[in-house]
């Protein structure tokens, strides 16, 4: 996933392997104030299924496909997704802009 703005950019890849590992690698560029990127040392993963990313709506998306909530009735009310799931409006938090029209293009 991929988050940019003007004068910065951040990346996380997060990966999981068929035994249930999890990885994880970070990019940044520019200045904002905010924490480095990435994953803490301390974070254990062992026993996570889905990742889910405080206040990143990009990573709804693996519950609401495991969980099925793509068809109706929505238990995720408060989220607008579209039809692979992905979050398009995270009312208070986030609105998927088309990259042509994001800042900085």
């Amino acid at each position: 996933m991929a988050v940019r703005a003007q004068g910065w950019a951040r990346d996380l890849s997060l990966r999981r392997d068929d035994a249930g590992r999890w990885s994880a690698e970070a990019r940044a560029a520019g200045s904002v104030a905010l924490p480095a990127p990435g994953l803490s040392a301390a974070v254990d993963l062992e026993a996570a299924v889905d990742c889910d990313l405080g206040l990143c709506p990009v990573t709804n998306t693996m519950p609401i496909r495991r969980l099925g909530l793509l068809a109706p009735p929505v238990a995720e009310a408060e989220l607008v997704v579209d039809e692979d799931g992905l979050v398009v409006d995270y009312p208070g938090l986030a609105r998927r802009v088309d990259e042509e029209a994001a800042p900085g293009r």
